[in-house]
């Protein structure tokens, strides 16, 4: 999954739309990027871009 990808699937799918945009902003590429370098295990992914199985493996 890619991050632009990542970023549509946060703010459409898990964002819940009831929450105030100053205090709980939508997810941008920063935002993003601090997730994948976070949770990402493989190096070359924390630089280009989120692996969709690290995806699944954090969701389960």
């Amino acid at each position: 999954m890619t991050r632009d990808r990542l970023i549509n699937f946060l703010n459409e799918e898990q964002r819940d739309p009831r929450l105030n945009e100053i205090l709980f902003p939508f997810f941008d590429n920063n935002r993003v990027q601090q997730l994948i370098a976070k949770y990402e295990t493989d190096e070359t992914y924390v630089n280009n871009g989120s692996s969709l199985q690290n995806l699944f493996q954090n969701l389960s």
